[in-house]
């Protein structure tokens, strides 16, 4: 799923910039994950190439480092996809939030008393993290995984989330949304 801005532009040399910690080496290495984790499927040089706005041997340069460190892995097509290493660090990140331990016997009552599977999640840039999820005792109910990310203007919890967000806050991260619909209902545009 698409949900930010995916038009970056990535400096190029070491130009000099206002961030005094800014390192382009990481903000490249970055951006190429995160093209990765966007796209449905694994891209190729020239893809990331265009999407970064990157010559080739920089880009390639990123992508080695990544593979390196397992956090992207090579096809036999030369193609470009996350590594299984993010899925590690994922479980690990969401292990660590202690949220998680003190909310669960809450959202255990609360998924017994309404019937449906209730989820704690974080709003991160435009879309929202599924840290945890509780499921009610019956047979059919809400198929989610703690982990996965949906556009926050597209789930319940992300409107709801986005409802009690300071409006400067609201015309923030609504200013970065690239609308894409999903279903018939998706919102599309700014106004409902």
């Amino acid at each position: 799923m698409e949900a930010s801005v995916t038009d970056r532009t990535l400096p190029e040399t070491g130009s000099r910039s206002s961030d005094l910690y800014q390192l382009h080496s990481l903000d490249r290495a970055g951006g190429c994950s995160g093209d990765a984790g966007e796209s449905d499927t694994a891209l190729n040089l020239a893809e990331v190439c265009q999407k970064l706005h990157l010559h080739k041997s920089t880009a390639h340069r990123s992508l080695m480092v990544l593979e390196r460190s397992a956090l992207i892995e090579r096809t036999p097509e030369n193609r470009y996809r996350l590594g299984l290493k993010l899925y590690e660090l994922g479980n690990r990140a969401v292990e660590q939030v202690d949220l998680r331990t003190r909310v669960h016997p809450y959202f255990r009552r609360l998924a017994a008393h309404v019937g449906e599977t209730v989820h704690l999640s974080v709003l991160q840039k435009t879309s929202i993290v599924y840290l945890d999820k509780v499921e009610p005792n019956r047979r059919v109910c809400v198929s989610s995984k703690t982990g996965t990310s949906n556009p926050v203007y597209c789930t319940s919890m992300g409107k709801a989330m986005l409802a009690f967000q300071p409006p400067e806050v609201i015309e923030q991260i609504v200013s970065k949304i690239r609308f894409v619909r999903y279903t018939h209902k998706t919102l599309t545009s700014r106004r409902p």
